[in-house]
């Protein structure tokens, strides 16, 4: 009974199943394998159903010029707490992007590098025994484990030779995996190099802090686009449509609102919660650190 027990706490598959395992192997391990077995054939069964739980990991490399943020989803958040879970999502793209041999495409409103998601796809994972299969073969298998739609949702890469990273994960279960993740990526404004390495990386983190917190939609005014600009100014023509003003006091104020809207959802003009909302984030890096803001990425498991 403990090592049924034992199974279905690393695996998350059904109790009926761990059993059946349990007497038809002679070890834990042998217990994984059979359920792994036993479930690649419900494993294309569970292709149409809706997974919307998960975690986000995330990885920054030794030099810290280079993160990468990865969402995979489970169907449930019981799931998505499994040590099996958890300990599949400690890979990354990382290596990849490194090599300059991942596809990748400049998000216009971050400037971080998403991940295609064929790419993703089809990255090569290496297993313990030395074998190889592609990161879309690792989810059917771990949805063949859990009794669950596993699914590599999307990743993204954020950094460059002259940058440096910092990430951070909120309702974190474990290093790197948490239910919401942001990586930001600084430089220098000097363009010298970044000779406070521990500071700066802190100041970067608590910048990803806050992306997770407030959430911002771009990040500055130029990375805006226009079609959102559009949109916005629609409604607040609706709204200022009725003012019993002169028509330039009108447009002032139109144009006022619509500042408003694209400072208060650009990363660099968002008042840092962090620092209690003193100061803008691009205003704390450039006076505090002699820095200014590359790219970040922020991800949200079941979002988006």
């Amino acid at each position: 009974m403990q090592l049924i027990k034992q199974l279905r706490q690393a695996s998350g598959a059904p109790m009926a199943d761990c059993k059946n395992a349990v007497m038809a192997t002679a070890s834990l391990e042998e217990a994984f394998e059979w359920l792994r077995k036993k479930g690649l054939s419900r494993a294309a069964k569970m292709a149409d159903r809706v997974a919307e739980q998960g975690l986000v990991a995330l990885r920054v490399n030794a030099s810290r010029t280079l993160g990468c943020i990865v969402e995979v989803r489970s169907e449930t958040d019981f799931v998505a707490r499994n040590e099996l879970f958890q300990a599949r999502l400690r890979f990354s793209p990382l290596e990849a992007a490194e090599g300059g041999t991942l596809p990748t495409q400049a998000s216009l409103t971050t400037k971080a590098a998403e991940v295609d998601a064929e790419a993703l796809r089809e990255l090569s994972l290496e297993a313990k025994d030395g074998t190889k299969r592609s990161t879309a073969d690792a989810a059917v298998a771990l949805s063949a484990t859990v009794g669950e739609k596993v699914t590599l949702r999307r990743a993204a890469i954020v950094g460059s030779r002259d940058s440096l990273v910092a990430g951070y994960t909120h309702n974190t279960l474990a290093t790197g995996l948490g239910s919401h993740a942001a990586l930001v990526a600084v430089r220098s404004l000097s363009g010298a190099s970044l000779a406070d390495i521990q500071s700066m990386a802190e100041a970067a983190k608590r910048v990803a802090m806050h992306v997770v917190a407030a959430k911002p939609s771009y990040l500055d005014g130029s990375c805006v686009p226009e079609a959102d600009l559009d949109a916005e100014r629609a409604i607040l023509q609706e709204q200022v449509a009725s003012m019993n003003k002169p028509e330039n006091i009108v447009a002032k104020i139109l144009g006022s609102k619509l500042d408003k809207f694209v400072a208060e959802r650009s990363l660099s003009t968002q008042l840092s919660v962090v620092d209690e909302g003193k100061r803008t984030i691009a205003k704390i890096l450039k006076d505090d650190f002699g820095l200014e803001l590359e790219s970040y990425a922020l991800l949200v498991a079941g979002k988006g």
